[in-house]
């Protein structure tokens, strides 16, 4: 290539750094670059001296048989540039595609550094919704990043952002992928932004809805069709996988994931399915104040999917980022985060960094009676696995049958424990509503729901169980909202996007517990978000718990699983050493949980029993 030492580029008098300088062949070639088309990457090879610094510099490169392959990705591109400054290498195979790449990443380099991609921008008139200036700044961002992960805290209004930013793209039609249950939202919010309704938040429901169906149809069924010429469509992504290949014939320029946690576990139909959907996209943007439910490298598969090796390999990033080769525990969240924020991959912002002022969460836990006998009945089978997981030794059992029986062990401990105290829950709720609260009340269990709504039903209450249709739970959001109940009964991860509920609702209770403490902070996040009445400054969250040992299992893992979030994040992080010792206490702790149940099997076949009915308690101080 010919050219100087540095190509002087500029906004603003900001040059490039010298690792994107123009590269030139003087002299000698170390090797040569060319251009893989059929695998979309850059393939190195050359003199030993080359690749063996090649080898130590960029240990997440793909190697070869005498060959180095330096993805495409344009993040990717800064280090290849590096190393051609380095060695200079023939490049006469792909001279003008490694250019454009290399002045593209100049560009966004430029753009980063400027804070250029945070200025707030007023989305044109084809959007008649009115943004904060924070939601102005999350437009520039998806529209400048193109691919990346709009993370702001619950209830700041990424849905309204998000269609703001497709107005200034200005790129149709638009594929929004969400969970089943918030479709007809969506189709609402893009009615209300194209009928100009209010400022940042919907009026009770019905309002919008035609306009939303007209411009959004949402795809149904387990067979493709012919998809409507609208300028958005909706699909959930449960479906994903079975409409990929019309929704690609189709093309969409943008795409959406939003609540985009559910892309957080590789190997899917659905993981595969948006990959392809998003790779074939320009603008590709995932939505989610929890992207992370889990460990750390969650964040990595839920950022692959929507821009491709934007973080290396996934055996790369744990290599580098986590706390082992394969692990899943990122060993440092605050660098991690200033990395992705570094990189225009996330934009992170809570309510007290843009000034909105929204109701404090105000938890905590109320120990509850249990029915000692009917978890006793419940946990009977689970009694003889653990027996039989505690006894026999290693050898022989294999590894996945010893795993298998701890999972069964859970799942049934779990579910007794949730229906042990389902009654005493209900009380519990009976007791707020009657002192004037108006709950949204949490579980797991399709029994448990059932329970509630028994005990409950002179309250007819409102249901989002994951059982019902569409139609139905429109039904039992306007009964709600319209004051026709004052109780909500909902699934513990049918909360994701749920909007409305803030209007009317005054606390949650949680009478079961999710593995994720982000699950938890959606549920919460129903009340405590922009729509909430002024004069609501606190919402209350009781968490009613058992001593079974099973909820003290789930609090202490919630622990770890919270500290990764809030790290990767940016939020306040908690202790490092705290959050490792409970980690290595997650499978003790389960174990234990066999060992107790395999001890009480024992003394009721030498004893005869020893369990006794325990009355639920009818009144919980609540």
């Amino acid at each position: 290539m010919k050219g100087g030492s540095i190509f002087p580029y500029g906004v603003g008098g900001t040059a490039a750094p010298d690792y994107l300088a123009r590269p030139s062949l003087t002299g000698h070639a170390c090797g040569t670059l060319r251009w893989d088309a059929p695998k979309n990457r850059y393939e190195l090879a050359g003199d030993p001296a080359l690749m063996a610094f090649a080898r130590r510099l960029f240990p997440g490169a793909n190697v070869g048989r005498e060959r180095l392959f330096f993805s495409a990705h344009p993040r990717e591109v800064g280090d290849l540039n590096w190393l051609l400054l380095r060695y200079p290498v023939d490049v006469t195979e792909c001279a003008d595609r490694l250019e454009e790449a290399r002045a593209a990443a100049v560009t966004r380099w430029q753009r980063r550094t400027s804070g250029d991609d945070l200025r707030p921008t007023v989305p044109p008139p084809t959007f008649r919704g009115t943004l904060y200036p924070y939601q102005q700044e999350a437009v520039t961002f998806l529209v400048s990043n193109r691919r990346c992960l709009l993370g702001d805290g619950m209830g700041l209004g990424k849905t309204w952002a998000a269609l703001g930013a497709v107005a200034s793209s200005d790129r149709w039609p638009v594929l929004v992928v969400c969970q089943p249950h918030v479709l007809r939202q969506w189709q609402r919010v893009i009615g209300a932004v194209s009928a100009q309704q209010g400022a940042g938040q919907l009026a009770l429901m019905g309002d919008s809805d035609a306009q939303g169906r007209s411009l959004a149809p949402i795809l149904v069924g387990l067979t493709p069709h012919a998809i409507p010429d609208t300028p958005y469509t909706l699909i959930h992504y449960g479906l994903l996988a079975k409409w990929e290949s019309t929704l690609r014939d189709r093309g969409y320029p943008v795409v959406i994931y939003d609540e985009v946690q559910e892309l957080r576990h590789t190997g899917t139909a659905k993981y595969s399915a948006a990959s392809l959907l998003s790779g074939a996209a320009e603008y590709c943007w995932g939505l989610s104040g929890t992207p992370i439910y889990g460990y750390g490298i969650e964040i990595w598969s839920v950022l692959n999917a929507i821009d491709f090796h934007c973080l290396g390999s996934q055996d790369a990033f744990s290599r580098e980022w986590c706390t082992g080769y394969g692990e899943r525990m990122v060993k440092d969240p605050q660098a991690l985060h200033g990395y992705l924020a570094r990189e225009g991959l996330l934009l992170r912002r809570r309510a007290s960094d843009v000034a909105v002022q929204l109701p404090r969460v105000a938890r905590a836990v109320q120990d509850l009676a249990h029915d000692e006998a009917l978890y006793a009945a419940l946990t009977a089978g689970a009694r003889i696995k653990a027996q039989t997981y505690i006894k026999t030794p290693h050898g022989d059992l294999s590894w996945h049958t010893r795993g298998q029986l701890l999972r069964d062990i859970e799942q049934a401990t779990r579910r007794a424990c949730g229906m042990a105290k389902a009654t005493a829950a209900a009380a519990a709720v009976r007791a707020l509503v009657d002192r004037g609260e108006r709950p949204l009340v949490y579980a797991w269990h399709h029994d448990v729901h059932d329970v509630l709504r028994d005990h409950l039903a002179d309250f007819h209450p409102a249901l989002f169980t994951g059982r019902e249709t569409t139609a139905q739970k429109d039904a039992h959001l306007r009964r709600f909202q319209r004051g026709q109940t004052p109780v909500a009964v909902l699934s513990l991860r049918s909360a994701a996007g749920l909007d409305g509920l803030q209007q009317r609702a005054t606390c949650c209770v949680f009478v079961e517990l999710d593995w994720s403490p982000a699950v938890h902070m959606q549920a919460e996040c129903r009340i405590a978000r922009m729509g909430v009445p002024d004069a609501v400054r606190d919402v209350p969250s009781w968490y009613l718990v058992s001593r079974t040992g099973f909820d003290e299992i789930v609090m202490d893992v919630l622990g770890i699983k919270n500290q990764q979030s809030v790290g990767i994040l940016g939020d306040e992080p908690e202790d490092q050493a705290e959050a490792e010792a409970i980690a290595k206490q997650q499978t003790k702790r389960l174990k234990d949980l066999a060992l107790g149940l395999a001890q009480e099997e024992q003394y009721d076949e030498t004893v005869g029993g020893g369990w006794e009915a325990q009355t639920p308690a009818t009144h919980t101080g609540l």
